[in-house]
């Protein structure tokens, strides 16, 4: 969610000036109307249509000082945002109450139904339900909110007077000593309610579900998060009630609204507003997970729910149920993951005489079905080119890399390459293997310009493809998705998992290909340790190979070509193997011949050493190396930021180039030539709208940034923009 929409969610709608002032500042930062629109519905003032008018009636030029994001994000903090709640959550983080993203289905709505306890208007006593309700939700001495007076504008029941200055205490006694009851007689009782909640008409009673300070009836005047409310209007009660009971909800009060729903009083006991919204987004995903249509516009702490002891036409609000499911807040969602155990039953070893047999082997020698195997490579390795083979052998059932491989259905993952590339480089593959006969078991899904992190896109591969019988799945490269910091060893612990899930739901290999950290091979005498980020990527996969240039001379070339004929300049490689399953097989030697790799069958590379064995200086890299190292790393951290964009001191930081290196390296660089610098004049820099027009900002102090080439001096502070983009 948009940082600044997410403030509104800690800003009350119902004063006047405080609207006001939002629509302004929302405008002033360019957004819609729609946006203002859709924070003023959690006000029971709203009004359909003002939101738009009041919109075009704004003028900058003549309201002074103007309204802008800033007085958005002081507002939110006055209501109890802060920058802890205001973060997203990072993946590995333990916070109980963020929404679901396991499943947490513990109902099926189609079979769910309950009808509600037997219930005998002639015996119902409003008196008791009201003093029960105001005694069960309330300290005497707390200020509530209630409305019993309605008007109606466009078929809408608009709330008239907002009381807010009575305690629990006094509207208490004034039920009790309202008109006195008589035998048998509810309607005494009834009048002695109506009386204290000021209840005009026949549109029933409203009541804030948490009580306030007595000044106002907004967010900001909530004085203990204790409760929150689920309704659902479109499922039928009977639905409802069956649900609330089977989810064992921590429920208050279940009150029947006099209409089509019930009104469950959770208790959330939260201690600020910030624990109050994780809470209640866990609440609200949970409830729908499990086929509950909630109201969202019902999140709010301030919300209106139905006071009870009240008719609402000829029917009562009243309570159904009281202290239903669990406790507290605490017992439920201990309970919850409890009952959301999705572990396997442990299995006691016993006989190991009849085991069951191993999983086939995928890759001979290399990989089984099922199991995982990363690819790790350097730049220009052609590591694409290697996982398109390994492709189209599975398909056809063809050897890959000297290894015999299993006939069957594979998906390929494109993240790089635009989708007609990536069928030119598959026709250009299959004609080098002699053509074939299966390429419609080879699916391409093409997500370049669509990825999205792993632990979004899980969910969509599992669906789409659990039942599609692959026999492995090829996600290239995996910086695209990767989820986290790749560097954390949780965060990347966490997006192995994923893996995993794959694999187990679509009972496939997961196969994938990571590019090498800077200066690795100088640094890491095992290949496997080579790919970038945390080390868990050496220890996570069943199956890695890690390829490593060779230093190959003419010579060694002239000789290969006399075995392989061919135009192009082939480049050699060494790939080491780090296996789960079976034994270390000794390091094998491969040629990538465009568009091919193939194994050196005639031991041409044998005696070659590995480009990083003997190390490179840092002051003797070649400057083409300089230039492929910068671009990769453009290219990566770009993709992963979500302006497309890069600081310079950034960029300098993850490939350790100096200021002059750096501003070589670019101008000898045709995609850096081709990106745009944006120069602040200094400070940190975040970026605004304003009237329409990008700008970069520090403090309170807002500019039109300057434009320029890459290949004109840069600063430390300046940022890269890809492509022909123009700004942030």
């Amino acid at each position: 969610m948009d940082a600044l929409i997410e403030k509104l969610d800690y800003i009350p709608s119902d004063d006047y000036d405080t609207w006001l002032t939002v629509g302004m500042a929302l405008k002033h930062e360019g957004y819609g109307w729609d946006v203002w629109d859709d924070w003023s519905r959690s006000s029971p003032k709203y009004q359909e249509g003002v939101c738009e008018r009041k919109w075009r009636s704004f003028n900058e030029q003549n309201a002074g000082e103007p309204a802008t994001g800033g007085t958005i994000d002081h507002l939110a903090r006055l209501n109890g945002w802060s920058d802890d709640y205001g973060e997203e959550l990072t993946l590995g983080q333990t916070i109980k109450d963020a929404s679901p993203t396991r499943d947490y289905v513990f109902v099926d709505k189609t079979t769910e139904r309950e009808n509600l306890p037997e219930f005998d208007k002639d015996k119902y006593d409003p008196r008791a339900d009201a003093l029960a309700y105001l005694n069960g939700m309330f300290e005497p001495e707390e200020y509530i909110g209630f409305n019993g007076e309605f008007s109606r504008k466009d078929d809408r029941l608009v709330p008239t007077v907002n009381a807010h200055s009575f305690t629990a205490g006094m509207v208490a006694r004034d039920v009790e000593n309202g008109p006195m009851k008589k035998a048998g007689v509810s309607d005494l009782n009834a009048q002695a309610v109506r009386e204290a909640f000021g209840v005009k008409g026949d549109d029933g009673c409203y009541v804030r579900i948490n009580p306030l300070d007595g000044h106002s009836d907004g967010n900001s005047n909530v004085t203990r998060f204790a409760n929150a409310l689920i309704e659902s209007d479109e499922d039928d009660i009977e639905t409802q009630y069956a649900i609330y009971r089977k989810l064992e909800l921590p429920i208050r009060f279940l009150v029947h609204s006099g209409h089509h729903s019930l009104h469950a009083i959770v208790k959330v006991d939260a201690l600020n507003i910030g624990e109050y919204r994780e809470r209640v987004t866990f609440l609200y995903a949970f409830c729908s997970k499990n086929g509950l249509h909630v109201d969202e516009a019902n999140k709010n702490p301030s919300r209106y729910s139905r006071m009870p002891g009240v008719k609402r036409g000829e029917e009562w609000q009243r309570i159904v149920a009281r202290d239903i499911g669990k406790r507290s807040w605490d017992e439920w969602r201990e309970w919850v993951e409890e009952e959301n155990d999705t572990l396997p039953e442990e299995e006691p070893l016993g006989d190991l005489s009849d085991l069951p047999d191993l999983s086939p082997e995928l890759i001979g020698g290399l990989l089984r079905e099922g199991h995982k195997m990363l690819l790790a490579a350097p730049s220009k390795a052609g590591k694409s080119f290697l996982l398109m083979e390994l492709a189209v052998c599975i398909a056809e059932g063809k050897p890959w890399l000297g290894h015999s491989v299993t006939r069957g259905k594979v998906l390929y993952v494109n993240l790089e390459l635009d989708g007609i590339s990536c069928k030119h480089r598959f026709r250009d593959i299959y004609d080098a293997m002699g053509g074939g006969s299966h390429g419609s078991d080879v699916l391409v899904l093409n997500l370049r310009g669509r990825s999205v992190p792993l632990d979004k896109l899980a969910p969509t591969l599992i669906r789409r493809y659990k039942d599609r019988g692959l026999k492995a799945m090829i996600i290239d490269p995996i910086y695209k998705v990767i989820t986290g910091d790749e560097n954390a060893a949780s965060d990347m612990a966490l997006f192995c998992n994923l893996f995993d899930s794959i694999a187990t739901e679509c009972g496939c290999a997961m196969v994938y290909s990571h590019h090498f950290s800077k200066g690795a091979a100088s640094k890491y005498g095992n290949a496997a340790d080579r790919a970038s980020g945390s080390g868990v990527f050496s220890r996570d996969p069943d199956a890695i190979l890690a390829m490593s240039e060779l230093k190959v001379d003419d010579g060694k070339i002239a000789t290969y070509r006399q075995i392989r004929s061919g135009t192009v300049t082939p480049t050699g490689w060494r790939v080491s193997a780090t296996l789960r399953e079976f034994p270390t097989p000794p390091d094998f030697d491969i040629w990538f011949d465009w568009p091919l790799h193939v194994p050196d069958e005639g031991k041409v590379l044998a005696s070659t050493s590995d480009v990083g064995e003997q190390g490179v200086a840092k002051g003797q890299r070649r400057k083409v190396d300089h230039v492929e190292e910068l671009e990769t790393q453009f290219e990566m951290e770009t993709d992963v930021s979500r302006d497309n964009a890069i600081a310079t001191e950034d960029l300098m930081a993850v490939t350790g180039f100096s200021p002059s290196v750096m501003k070589d390296t670019v101008t000898k660089s045709e995609k850096l030539m081709a990106a745009t610098v944006l120069t602040p004049d200094a400070g940190p820099v975040r970026v605004v709208t304003v009237n329409g027009t990008e700008c970069i900002t520090y403090g309170r102090r807002e500019y039109v940034p300057k434009r320029s080439k890459a290949g004109s001096v840069m600063k430390n502070r300046d940022w890269l923009l890809k492509g022909g983009q123009t700004s942030l």
